[in-house]
């Protein structure tokens, strides 16, 4: 199974927001912070077969954590969809 089958296989299950950060940190280092507008999530990912580093992120001010968390989750399956294709 690849990097994207995993990411897919993961989504949308009832996690909590400790399992989700927790499987995202199987891809990079993830963060998420409150900032004055609201939440903020992001990951410095490393595709190792591509050598690529790079940084995945939710956009700023989301009303809850785990909005910000599936926000940026979402996008590191569409970021690995371009490695992948």
């Amino acid at each position: 199974m690849g990097m994207l089958d995993e990411v897919k296989n993961t989504m949308g299950s009832p996690e909590n927001l400790d399992d989700v950060l927790l499987d995202m940190s199987r891809y990079g280092q993830p963060k998420l912070s409150m900032h004055d507008n609201g939440w903020y999530c992001w990951i410095k990912m490393h595709v190792t077969s591509q050598g690529a580093t790079f940084e995945v992120a939710s956009e700023f001010g989301h009303q809850s954590p785990r909005a910000a968390v599936d926000e940026c989750r979402a996008r590191i399956v569409a970021t690995i969809k371009q490695f992948v294709a």
